[in-house]
C-alpha cells in the first residue's frame, strides 16, 4: 500500500515497530513459559526429594523396631 504523508511521522514509526513489538511480546511470553516450566520441575524436585527424606526416615524406623523386636526375641 502506499504511505499516507498526511500522518504525523509517531504514527508512521508506531506501524514500523509494530512487528518487532509482537516479536518481543512473543519473546517474553516463551521466556515467562520457560521459567514456569522450570519452577514446576524444581518443585517436583523437591517434592521427590521431601518423598525421598520421607522413605528414608520410615526405613530408618523400620531400622529400630527390628532392632528393638531382635533384642526382645533374642
Amino acid at each position: 500500500p502506499q504511505p499516507i504523508y498526511d500522518q504525523e511521522p509517531s504514527m508512521v514509526d508506531d506501524d514500523d515497530e509494530t512487528p518487532k513489538d509482537k516479536e518481543i511480546d512473543k519473546l517474553m511470553t516463551l521466556i515467562s513459559l520457560s521459567e514456569k516450566m522450570l519452577l514446576c520441575k524444581k518443585e517436583e524436585a523437591r517434592i521427590e526429594l521431601n518423598a525421598e527424606q520421607a522413605d528414608w526416615k520410615d526405613d530408618t524406623d523400620d531400622e529400630s523396631d527390628d532392632q528393638e523386636l531382635e533384642a526382645h526375641y533374642m
